[in-house]
C-alpha cells in the first residue's frame, strides 16, 4: 500500500474517531476498511469480492476499535509481503497454507499466484505426504512465540524461525517468520576479520617503532606479521 495513501487512512480514522459529539448527543465512532490492489484479482469483479470480504474480516474483528481499545495490534498485510524473511500463515488444524509472503515464494519456487493456497504446508514446503515429525503446532501459545532453528528443505539454508498462534477469524492460525542464519554469521565473520587485521597490524608497528636498533625492529614486525597470518589462517 502506498504509504501516503496510509497516511490519508489514518488521519480519515482519527478525524472519525474524533468526533465525540453529534446534535448534543455523546457518541464514539469507529471506521472499518479494507484495501485491495488491482492485481490480486483478474478483473473489477474478483477485486471487488475481494474486498468485500476483507471488508467481513474487518467488521468481524473490530479492527478500527482495536486500535484504539483492547490488546490486539492490527498489522496491514502488505507489511510482510515484501519483507525479506520468511513469513508464512498456516491452519494448524488442516495443514493448509493460508499466506506466504514473496521471499518466502521465492524460497521455496512457488508460483507468484495463489495456486498453493489450501495445500498441505508439509507437501509444499517439505516435500512429505504426512505431517513433520518434528511439527510445532501442539507446543504453540498465542501468548508467546516458539523459537527454533531449522533447515530449509529446499534451499539448504538454516532458519531462525520464531511461531505462535493468531486469532484470525475466529480460530487461532499458525503465524511464522524466519529468516536465515547465514546471512549475519558471515556478515559478523567479515566484521570480525577486518577488526582483527586492524588490531594486529596496529600491534605490528608498535613493535617496531619501539625498538632503538631499525634491523631488530623490522625482525620483530617480520615475526609478528607471521604470527598474525597463522591465527587468521592465512
Amino acid at each position: 500500500m502506498d504509504a501516503d495513501f496510509r497516511n490519508k487512512m489514518l488521519g480519515l480514522i482519527n478525524a472519525i474517531h474524533g468526533i465525540t459529539d453529534i446534535g448534543g448527543y455523546s457518541c464514539t465512532l469507529y471506521l472499518q476498511y479494507a484495501v485491495a490492489q488491482g492485481s490480486e484479482g483478474q478483473d473489477f469483479d474478483e477485486v471487488m469480492q475481494l474486498l468485500r470480504k476483507r471488508l467481513a474480516e474487518a467488521k468481524e474483528q473490530q479492527y478500527g476499535q482495536a486500535i484504539y481499545i483492547g490488546d490486539r495490534l492490527v498489522f496491514d498485510k502488505e507489511k510482510f509481503d515484501k519483507l525479506d524473511e520468511e513469513v508464512s500463515i498456516i491452519d494448524p488444524d488442516t495443514y493448509e497454507l493460508v499466506y506466504v509472503n514473496d521471499y518466502m515464494q521465492r524460497s521455496y519456487g512457488l508460483s507468484d499466484g495463489s495456486g498453493w493456497v489450501g495445500e498441505k504446508c508439509y507437501k509444499i514446503l517439505a516435500g512429505r505426504e504426512t505431517p513433520c515429525d518434528d511439527c510445532l503446532n501442539d507446543r504453540l501459545r498465542r501468548d508467546c512465540f516458539y523459537t527454533v532453528t531449522r533447515r530449509n528443505r529446499k534451499s539448504g539454508q538454516y532458519m531462525f524461525i520464531r511461531t505462535t498462534l493468531i486469532p484470525w477469524q475466529g480460530k487461532n492460525y499458525r503465524f511464522s517468520m524466519a529468516f536465515d542464519l547465514s546471512r549475519y554469521i558471515f556478515r559478523d565473520r567479515e566484521e570480525i576479520d577486518v577488526v582483527f587485521r586492524e588490531v594486529m597490524a596496529n600491534d605490528v608497528i608498535a613493535i617496531g617503532m619501539s625498538e632503538a636498533d631499525p634491523h631488530t625492529g623490522l625482525q620483530k614486525m617480520l615475526e609478528k606479521s607471521a604470527i598474525a597470518c597463522r591465527l587468521n589462517g592465512s
